[in-house]
């Protein structure tokens, strides 16, 4: 996630980044004889037009080189060509199947089965950004297999609007426990959208706090009230700043219970969650 999104996290991120990597590598595409990862990082889209991922052909592929089909596209953050590229013809293509975490999940991140602008000029940028994050969705939630390097080189678009992934040199895969947390905890933060009662919010804060704890990430020895509470707060935040509004301090509102929790050492957060970060953080 680079050094810059992990400083948010803590002073200390960088290094503790360099850490985790050197202790915990993720999974390396080596040669063609280990798992393969593009095939079956394929395989989990396979149902999916909007995503492309190019063919590894292994015997040109060696241990230090990859070698994979060309396929047409330019990186997501050329915005000045996703404004002017003229789109394929037949670019109609649908969007996530009716899995259970996309049903229960809310706008702007539940898939919105819609084809692309009715004009032939530009591609569909609001299209794009869901497409993107529907993704990386169906890898953490869903496969719990995932691309941890999607940088703008290795995740582009091609004329159609299709996401096109690149270079599968790092991948890893969450644990069960750990997928099904994510799982719970997406499904909790965005269920009933913006416009959410507290009685409701309360209630999916439980349910948040139930897949953090799945997870691995929350200390059996945690104050579960407190940790509801700064649940419900940052829920509330999240809520609030897709309607345009902003909230209360967080010093004011759950200052005191952040600074014990905090304090007590209760998340823990395990190794693997620093490619799921680098990944949603590129």
């Amino acid at each position: 996630m680079g050094g810059t999104s992990l400083s948010l996290l803590c002073p200390f991120g960088p290094a503790l980044q360099h850490s985790i990597l050197t202790l915990h590598p993720p999974r390396f595409f080596r040669s063609p004889s280990t798992p393969p990862h593009p095939s079956r990082f394929a395989d989990d889209f396979k149902d999916i037009e909007w995503v492309r991922v190019p063919k590894v052909y292994r015997e040109v592929t060696t241990p230090r080189v990859m070698t994979m089909e060309f396929v047409e596209s330019f990186k997501l953050t050329d915005i000045e060509r996703v404004e002017k590229v003229r789109r394929s013809e037949g670019s109609k293509r649908s969007e996530l199947p009716n899995a259970a975490i996309h049903d229960k999940l809310s706008p702007p991140y539940m898939s919105l089965r819609s084809s692309l602008a009715s004009s032939q000029l530009g591609l569909d940028k609001e299209l794009l950004a869901k497409r993107t994050a529907d993704s990386f969705l169906r890898q953490i939630v869903e496969t719990g297999f995932f691309h941890c390097d999607p940088h703008p080189g290795n995740l582009c678009v091609d004329n159609s609007g299709s996401l096109v992934y690149y270079d599968f040199g790092m991948m890893d895969e969450l644990k069960p426990n750990v997928r099904e947390g994510f799982r719970t905890f997406c499904t909790a933060l965005f269920a009933g959208g913006p416009v959410i009662k507290d009685a409701a919010l309360a209630k999916n804060a439980k349910s948040l706090v139930d897949g953090v704890e799945q997870a691995g990430v929350l200390s059996s020895s945690a104050d579960r009230l407190a940790v509801e509470k700064l649940a419900r707060y940052f829920m509330r935040q999240f809520k609030d700043t897709q309607l345009g509004k902003s909230g209360n301090g967080i010093k004011e509102t759950v200052g005191t219970d952040l600074q014990t929790l905090t304090e007590n050492n209760v998340f823990r957060f395990p190794s693997t969650f620093t490619f799921i970060f680098r990944a949603f953080a590129r």
